[in-house]
């Protein structure tokens, strides 16, 4: 963001919470939010992102796919779509795609079920690379790193594919900061991106995944936690409190029940992502709204559930008004 001129950057609502910091610390940048004309829309169609985004002007957009914190993929044609329209209007994506090897509704089959074990059986990944003509005319930035997709968030080792010339002023960017990833850490990471290793892993990463999400899935809809969208890819569900019983179905109500039962989770608001505070977010569409995660051990998740079970049974069974609980919350 350090690197762009004076240019307005469109981003979408929800997305991941750093974007918020991100477009707001840069003067030059007037970020615009791209919106969905039905709330409960987890993805825009090309048409309309041509509409909102190529028709207005954008210089560049930015969006995380797979997306944090819906867990859903734009991928196929309609990714192709989107890559052309950055393409047609001149309108540089920068494509977060750091989940892009958490993908659970591939038709290739897994070899541990007696899919073939070479390179001849991939599974199914999301990128827009595929549909790059050209890496240095096509305004397409991709990002990607060790922190999620090969589980090494210790790593700090990310790297970008991008125009020549975007790639040369990010370098230089980067010199003045931090001068980018430590060379030890760049030269463990190499055995990781032999195909082989990357093949195999992604494999056993989209096994181990799919079993806890399809676990967490049944258990959170038995509890009357509503999923408007299961979560094709990344570690995330995008949770509707709204059948809850009030005020637990509030985001920020929820997660301080949550905490006080050894629970984590993310308020939805976290995700309406309002550079510089410019939107009213007591009129947020995500109030109802939280994300959980299944990225912890299946022992972690089951204890996970179970509190969740005493802490809304209890809520049902004793429920209390928003202002008796504000004002009891304020006396503790």
């Amino acid at each position: 963001m350090a690197a762009l001129g004076n240019t307005q950057v469109g981003y979408f609502c929800p997305d991941y919470t750093a974007y918020e910091q991100a477009l707001g610390l840069f003067l030059r940048i007037n970020p615009n939010a791209l919106l969905h004309r039905d709330v409960n829309e987890a993805l825009m169609s090309p048409e309309e992102f041509e509409f909102q985004a190529g028709r207005s002007g954008m210089g560049t957009v930015l969006l995380s796919n797979p997306a944090n914190p819906t867990g859903q993929s734009i991928e196929g044609k309609n990714l192709e779509e989107y890559v052309r329209i950055a393409r047609d209007h001149e309108t540089c994506i920068i494509m977060d795609e750091f989940y892009s090897h958490y993908y659970y509704d591939g038709t290739n089959v897994d070899p541990a079920d007696g899919g073939a074990d070479d390179n001849s059986n991939w599974p199914k990944t999301v990128s827009s690379a595929a549909y790059v003509d050209d890496v240095n005319s096509d305004p397409i930035v991709i990002i990607n790193g060790l922190t999620k997709n090969w589980r090494c968030p210790g790593f700090r080792v990310c790297w970008i594919v991008a125009p020549e010339p975007i790639v040369e002023m990010l370098a230089a960017a980067g010199s003045f900061l931090d001068g980018g990833a430590n060379a030890p850490l760049q030269k463990l990471s190499l055995p990781l991106m032999e195909l082989d290793f990357i093949r195999k892993d992604t494999w056993a990463l989209q096994r181990a995944f799919k079993t806890k999400r399809d676990y967490f899935l049944k258990e959170i809809r038995r509890l009357g936690i509503k999923v408007l969208h299961e979560p094709v890819s990344t570690f995330y569900v995008w949770a509707d409190l709204s059948d809850l019983p009030p005020p637990l179905n509030d985001c920020l109500v929820f997660l301080e029940e949550c905490v006080k039962n050894k629970i984590i989770c993310v308020p939805g608001v976290f995700f309406d992502v309002n550079p510089r505070g410019n939107r009213n977010i007591s009129k947020s569409t995500c109030l109802n709204r939280v994300r959980f995660s299944y990225g912890p051990p299946m022992r972690n998740l089951i204890n996970g559930v179970k509190n969740l079970e005493g802490m809304i049974n209890a809520w049902k069974t004793n429920p209390q008004r928003a202002t008796i609980y504000m004002r009891s919350d304020s006396l503790s």
